[in-house]
């Protein structure tokens, strides 16, 4: 796994964002409900890089031990590791942690096992509701770390 910046991983996030856009166009909700998992991963190391004062992400400590503890996932671990407890968790503000829960809990456990399966559980109506939560309301995930300064 190669390290890049918090800037290049911000940079990533909105290139994503387009992706999904473009799926949601051509109708293609399962990988763009993905690749909205990868949009947040992103943005959460980018904002992990912000918080923790990194160059880049996973750190490299020394040769052989690239980033351990950095090398997950997991959105919840991520958000501790991002610093962004305060806006999305339990305790945050009420429409960014609405925004928070409702897009994590259609990701139970890990995301990225969703691409070793077929799956009808993302159709349109759930797709642009998780691109609300994600992106497209002033109070998405995206939208609050960004207002916020945060990444």
């Amino acid at each position: 796994m190669a390290s890049i910046s918090g800037p290049e991983f911000r940079q990533l996030t909105y290139k994503k964002i387009r992706t999904v856009k473009h799926l949601i166009k051509i109708k293609e909700w399962s990988l763009a409900a993905y690749i909205m998992g990868y949009v947040l991963e992103c943005a959460l190391k980018a904002a992990s890089c912000k918080a923790l004062h990194l160059k880049e992400y996973p750190p490299i400590k020394s040769k052989g031990d690239e980033g351990w503890g950095f090398k997950t996932h997991e959105f919840e671990q991520l958000l501790i590791v991002s610093g962004l407890i305060d806006l999305f968790g339990s305790l945050g503000i009420s429409a960014p942690y609405s925004n928070w829960s409702a897009f994590t809990s259609s990701f139970p456990g890990n995301w990225t096992s969703m691409r070793y399966s077929e799956t009808d559980k993302f159709d349109e109506n759930s797709v642009k509701k998780l691109s609300q939560n994600l992106y497209d309301d002033p109070n998405s995930i995206i939208e609050t770390i960004k207002r916020n300064r945060r990444w």
